[in-house]
């Protein structure tokens, strides 16, 4: 059980952790993940052991890396996303404790804002003027800890609600306010509608005592907003909570969004059908506007695939999530409700664009997506436990065998990490090796 928790704080804390190796936020977390699900992929193969199918397909991608045949970038993103959805498969199956996962994302929550205060303070021991632009960058990128926050903020009233620990309570509440108070500098508009829509969803649920869970919920947005006041006005050169921070996020791609969606609609038009290839908008529309995506899921969608799959695609996962909101709702579990809720918001906010590019966003997904599955479809689970327990059984082998060789083709790209590191900015670098795109903005 201690494990997935320390797992977590890994990669969360990943930049820290190897920054003397000279690695970014992104690629330091990245890295940890991929080793974290190779630990869990290690743990259940022992368990159910399938060792030696691992050790197999280890071989096999190993001798495929060694004569260096051309890998399609397809296959690296395709292989990450089955790691992912593996490591949700895998966890399913474990039987956590809900108040232990949340309290493990309020550490992170705590942990991080201490930072952002040691931040502060050595700037001010510098004799610099501090704002939290600066802090973030300190921290490699604000949006790691976005993803982090829309996805754990909605949980952390329940565990005040259900722990049984007075200083479990008062630490969740103040990873509350603290969290809160980090979104209002760090983050957009788009995160506070994710978090209304969801929080919407939860008052349609009906939780057990829902009256009590959105009294801490707005307690918690009051107490932020004043920790953020204080904060501004101590760190602004000026007092002014523009140069505090609600000035740093103003940029041309939250601004212009209306022309960026009028300029990707016109393309879609252009070319309805197929669309104009997987990856493409960061091409095209890189002649024509700023971002490499049009910050809108449907349209990317629309964009690259052709209208046709894109309704396809949304049927489907409109589908799905009508399904769970039904079967939450028989279910009348408040720890489902919130999971829920959360994946929700998660999805709004980063949507598909962010989905390969952000690693804490991706572990928020896998945990919180695992336990919520695990709670819905309980009567699932011992038939998937079943299944591993017979090894002669085609479908586990061949899924150990998928997730070993996933995990070696990541370890190809992490040997390139540690090959190119020290060599300016790693989009550029990366692009020696075969294992593009790293992220949507520079595929190939």
């Amino acid at each position: 059980m201690v494990l997935f928790p320390l797992l977590f704080v890994a990669i969360f804390f990943a930049h820290y952790l190897i920054m003397p190796l000279g690695f970014g936020g992104i690629d330091s977390q990245r890295m940890m993940l991929v080793a974290a699900i190779a630990v869990i992929l290690a743990r259940f193969a022992l368990r159910y052991h399938f060792m030696s199918a691992i050790l197999f397909s280890l071989f096999y991608a190993a001798i495929f890396v060694w004569i260096d045949l051309p890998y399609s970038p397809y296959l690296k993103q395709l292989s990450y996303i089955f790691l992912l959805v593996g490591a949700i498969a895998l966890l399913m199956g474990e039987d956590f404790n809900d108040e232990y996962i949340v309290a493990t994302f309020a550490i992170c929550a705590l942990v991080s804002f201490v930072l952002i205060c040691v931040c502060y303070a050595v700037f001010f021991s510098l004799g610099l003027a501090f704002n939290w632009k600066e802090c973030f960058a300190f921290f490699s990128h604000p949006r790691f800890f976005n993803h982090f926050q829309v996805g754990a903020v909605l949980l952390f009233p329940m565990l005040i609600l259900k722990s049984d620990s007075k200083v479990t309570r008062v630490l969740a509440f103040l990873a509350l306010s603290l969290s809160v108070a980090t979104i209002l500098v760090s983050a957009g508009r788009g995160i506070w509608v994710s978090l209304t829509a969801a929080a919407l969803v939860i008052l349609c649920l009906r939780i057990r005592y829902y009256q009590r869970y959105f009294t801490f919920l707005i307690l918690g947005v009051i107490a932020g907003f004043f920790v953020f006041l204080i904060f501004s006005y101590l760190s602004s050169p000026s007092g002014s909570l523009v140069l505090a921070g609600l000035e740093e996020r103003g940029s041309v791609l939250a601004d212009n969004r209306s022309r960026i969606w009028e300029l990707t609609v016109a393309k879609i038009i252009e070319r309805p059908v197929l669309g104009w290839g997987a990856y493409s908008y960061a091409f095209l529309a890189g002649e024509i506007w700023l971002p490499a995506h049009p910050h809108q899921a449907v349209l990317q969608l629309a964009f690259e695939y052709g209208l046709p799959l894109t309704i396809v695609i949304v049927a489907f996962f409109t589908y799905s999530i009508y399904t769970l909101f039904k079967r939450i709702r028989l279910l009348n579990n408040d720890w489902a409700t919130v999971y829920f809720a959360s994946l929700i918001a998660l999805a709004l906010n980063a949507q598909y664009s962010a989905v390969l590019i952000m690693p804490v966003g991706q572990m928020m997904v896998v945990v919180i997506t695992a336990r919520l599955l695990s709670l819905v479809f309980s009567e699932w689970i011992t038939t998937l436990k079943s299944m591993f327990v017979l090894p002669r059984k085609l479908l586990p082998i061949s899924f150990f065998i998928l997730m070993g060789g996933a995990v070696m083709i990541w370890g190809v790209v992490i040997e390139d990490y540690l090959r190119f590191r020290g060599e300016g900015e790693w989009s550029k670098r990366h692009e020696k090796r075969i294992f593009l795109p790293r992220t949507w903005e520079n595929a190939s």
